[in-house]
């Protein structure tokens, strides 16, 4: 399946929050996204072929550095290696940039995503 990388925008937002609000207890609000978007971090949103949004991340540059603020992949879609290929975008981009740290913060109880950035290193 070839999948569509875009950057997030404001008319991918309705369909960022309906992913965000079944993935999360506590997810972020339509504000959050639009004043990330608005700061210019950096976005990814993966799009299958059929146009419908799978997963999505968020992340901000620093100096020599890149914090992770949010990725998410569809509860309906996790499990397919989507967050992993978000993630390895993200590092091959931070690492083009001269970063030297990328940063992010979990809940101990997402056992999944601890998983995963363990994984990645």
């Amino acid at each position: 399946m070839t999948l569509t990388l875009l950057p997030m925008e404001v008319p991918l937002l309705d369909a960022v929050l309906a992913i965000e609000v079944r993935a999360y207890s506590f997810p972020w609000s339509r504000a959050n996204f639009v004043d990330s978007l608005a700061a210019g971090h950096l976005t990814h949103c993966l799009l299958s072929p059929e146009g419908e949004l799978l997963a999505y991340q968020v992340a901000m540059a620093g100096f020599e550095e890149w914090h992770l603020l949010n990725v998410t992949v569809s509860p309906d879609h996790q499990g397919r290696g989507l967050a992993t290929q978000l993630l390895h975008r993200l590092i091959d981009h931070a690492r083009g940039t001269g970063a030297e740290w990328l940063w992010l913060e979990v809940r101990p109880s997402n056992e999944r995503a601890r998983r995963l950035y363990a994984h990645l290193g």
